[in-house]
């Protein structure tokens, strides 16, 4: 399975209304599938924490309740925002990357202290 040792399946879980993210841990694909079924308003699965067979993989897909409109909606802009917020972070990088360099260059490379 996909899962820890034994046998227990570990998916990754966010709450639409915070963008929090938690682990929910199953003690089997019973579990797992009846939870998928019944998922919690606002609670969108996002994966697995370990590798799964493809035919677990299948059943769980299976098994899950679609997201409705409000979810999906929900869902999009946190994908929206965490794509921004990863954008923001690759900038502010590459201007901190861009300051090290200006402030430590020298005409034969860098100067070391």
């Amino acid at each position: 399975m996909a899962t820890g040792d034994d046998n227990s399946i570990e998916l990754v879980v966010r709450d639409l209304r915070t963008g929090g993210t938690e682990p929910k841990r199953f003690h089997s694909l019973d579990e797992a599938c009846s939870w998928l079924r019944e998922r919690p308003p606002m609670i969108e699965v996002l994966g697995a924490t370990h590798p799964m067979s493809e035919e677990v993989t299948t059943q769980l897909r299976e098994a899950i309740r679609p997201l409705d409109e409000l979810e999906d909606q929900a869902s999009e802009e946190l994908d929206e925002q965490d794509s921004e917020f990863a954008e923001a972070t690759r900038q502010i990088e590459r201007a901190v990357a861009r300051g090290f360099m200006l402030e430590n260059r020298w005409p034969g490379g860098f100067r070391y202290e």
